[in-house]
């Protein structure tokens, strides 16, 4: 039986699909284990830099990618 971590994350994984948004699975695995992580940390700006880095660091590797493959 999975925890209530793999559920919060398969149901977040289930309604991306169903919603056919555009994110990558990696990405959110990690802003959800970000999340998981600092979810009893009163201070939210651990977890808010931690996922800024992250999303900051995924913009990053898209527009390289882009570049790289002359879309950009």
């Amino acid at each position: 039986m999975p925890n209530e971590n793999d559920l919060g994350l398969e149901t977040l994984l289930s309604v991306r699909a169903q919603l056919g948004v555009d994110i990558k699975e990696d990405l959110l695995r990690k802003c959800f284990e970000i999340q998981r992580r600092h979810q009893y940390n009163h201070d939210r700006t651990s977890s808010s830099q931690a996922i800024e880095k992250l999303i900051e660091v995924h913009v990053d590797e898209a527009v390289n990618s882009a570049s790289k493959n002359g879309q950009g």
